[in-house]
C-alpha cells in the first residue's frame, strides 16, 4: 500500500464500553495474556483468581454456540486456540493463546483489518514452535 492511499481516521470511542474502546500496549497485554496462561498468575504475583479465570475459559452454552466462552472464542482445529478480535475503521487487533503450547500471538493494528490476518496469526505460533 503507497502513501498515498492511507486516509487518516479521527479519534472515536463507542458508548457500550469495553467495547471498542480498551487501550493497551503488546507489553501490558502480554502480562495478561501470561496470567491466563499461567493460571493467573504473572512472575510471582496472581493477577487472576482462579474462579475468574475459570468462568472466563468456560463454555457456558455448548448446545448454543460450543466455542463461545465469556469474552474469548474457541477455535478447534490443528491447534486449540483461546482468543478475540476486533476490527473498526482504522484499527485490528487480534490475540491468540495455543490452549496446549502455552503460548500466545498478539497484533495489533493501527490500519483496517487484512484479509490475511489468520495466516499471519497461524504462521508466528508455527514459527514459535521452532524457537528454543
Amino acid at each position: 500500500i503507497g502513501a498515498d492511499t492511507l486516509e487518516p481516521i479521527d479519534h472515536f470511542t463507542f458508548a457500550e464500553y469495553p467495547a471498542g474502546s480498551i487501550r493497551s500496549n503488546v507489553p501490558d497485554f502480554a502480562k495478561f495474556i501470561a496470567a491466563m496462561i499461567n493460571d493467573g498468575a504473572f512472575g510471582n504475583q496472581r493477577i487472576l483468581n482462579a474462579a475468574s479465570l475459570t468462568t472466563m475459559r468456560d463454555i457456558p452454552f455448548p448446545d448454543a454456540n460450543g466455542g463461545q466462552a465469556v469474552g474469548w472464542t474457541y477455535q478447534f482445529g490443528a491447534r486449540t486456540l483461546l482468543g478475540h478480535g476486533g476490527d473498526d475503521a482504522g484499527a485490528s487487533t487480534d490475540f491468540v493463546i495455543d490452549v496446549d503450547a502455552k503460548k500466545g500471538v498478539i497484533i495489533l493494528m493501527n490500519v483496517t483489518r487484512r484479509q490475511n490476518t489468520d495466516e499471519i496469526v497461524a504462521r508466528l505460533l508455527d514459527e514459535s514452535d521452532n524457537c528454543s
